[in-house]
């Protein structure tokens, strides 16, 4: 009965944890990508496990090494970054910047601004994600309409730039997924 029962147990208990991996509970969501309206693409980056829905119009840019920008351009500006033309700014930019010690998202700033300056950091405004993840709004200076929008998540922290307040609902679509396998959870 001792074995036939630990078994039994484990079956049960290994059958609970992936139906709660695939029922997308929240903090327990597996590769669950976000729902794409008709007019709007999904953004996968795999690299560090999130996706997020953006206007279809936009053209994606590879991401730049250097800096670890992601660059989203309207079609008649896209199209300039080959042909050596002139171009303005993007729609947005999503950079990705380690945050080692795991820092909320108002220390980050913080300890940033006492590293480079951020300007207008003590008029930001906070908001959360469609996930609930904390961040904050910053204009940028020199601009009346150009704002940052920083969140933290895994020892990341995600900045969107943009200066069309339009764009500002992209971020709050971030989904973050959950990059555990299923066979590290049953030899845990």
């Amino acid at each position: 009965m001792g074995k036939s029962f630990q078994r039994t147990t484990l079956s049960v208990i290994t059958l609970c944890l992936c139906l709660l991996l695939l029922s997308g509970s929240k903090g327990c969501r597996f590769f669950q990508v976000p729902s794409t309206p008709e007019d709007s693409k999904v953004y996968e980056n795999k690299e560090y496990g999130y996706s997020f829905v953006y206007p279809k119009e936009l053209n994606l840019s590879v991401k730049d090494e250097d800096t670890n920008n992601t660059k989203f351009w309207k079609p008649e500006e896209f199209d300039k970054l080959n042909s050596g033309e002139e171009i303005t700014y993007p729609e947005f930019i999503l950079a990705v910047e380690d945050n080692p010690n795991g820092l909320d998202i108002n220390s980050w700033l913080e300890e940033e601004n006492s590293r480079v300056g951020i300007t207008n950091l003590d008029q930001k405004k906070s908001f959360n994600t469609n996930e609930g993840i904390k961040g904050y709004k910053v204009l940028e200076e020199g601009s009346p309409d150009h704002f940052n929008y920083y969140f933290s998540h895994n020892n990341k922290v995600y900045i969107f730039s943009t200066p069309n307040e339009e764009y500002e609902g992209i971020f709050k679509t971030m989904s973050f997924h959950n990059k555990l396998s299923l066979s590290s959870i049953i030899h845990l």
